[in-house]
């Protein structure tokens, strides 16, 4: 559910009374990731969300975009932006980032960042998707991704969790990005930390 901010906020009762986005299918856990940021640059946050386990039987996960817009209607009526899935069975495509710069461009769309903890053999990825105002449509992760990183070894779930620690400031137009391989190191875990800079981002 999406609930608009108010000074008024403890009037609000039920819930239905509110948008709210649902997933494709049974199964998908549909909202286990959620992120915000003005992705096509029309200054309102949209909306994105992932859900790791579509088509439960190979686990390959997908995330979705909603626009936002002054009234929440275009998110309410469930206006997907942009979807996107992952390349192969087990992937578990869902963990997201958005608002972070990593471009390198002070060009007003914040871009996205998505994990696939289970990719190649949960060795783990996290796929760059720059902004932009003519996002749309239906693709897989890769033919629309930028940039791609991946993880060190099969079993660190690379990308479990993905995060911004960082805007852009005075001094660097990149942003920094927070990646989670738990499983790495034996199970003791590891946290990635990534300077736009450091993608040689074009």
């Amino acid at each position: 559910y999406l609930i608009r901010g108010s000074t008024v906020m403890a009037s609000y009762g039920i819930l239905a009374q509110f948008p709210n986005l649902s997933g494709s299918e049974a199964g998908d856990r549909f909202g286990d990731h959620l992120s915000t940021g003005d992705i096509n640059g029309d200054g309102y946050d949209d909306v994105l969300v992932g859900a790791p386990q579509t088509q439960t039987v190979d686990q390959s996960g997908y995330a979705t975009l909603f626009f936002g817009d002054a009234t929440l209607s275009n998110v309410g009526a469930g206006d997907i932006g942009l979807k996107l899935s992952a390349d192969q069975a087990g992937d578990l495509l869902g963990p997201v980032a958005s608002s972070g710069n990593f471009d390198g461009d002070d060009d007003g769309f914040h871009d996205i960042a998505l994990g696939a903890p289970g990719a190649d053999d949960h060795t783990g990825a996290v796929y760059l998707i720059y902004g932009g105002a003519a996002l749309s449509g239906q693709h897989s992760v890769s033919a629309r991704a930028r940039h791609q990183l991946a993880g060190d070894t099969p079993g660190d779930q690379f990308g479990f969790a993905v995060a911004v620690a960082g805007i852009p400031s005075d001094t660097s137009l990149f942003g920094l990005m927070l990646v989670g391989a738990p499983m790495a190191d034996g199970g003791n875990g590891r946290v990635y930390s990534f300077d736009g800079s450091d993608f040689s981002l074009d």
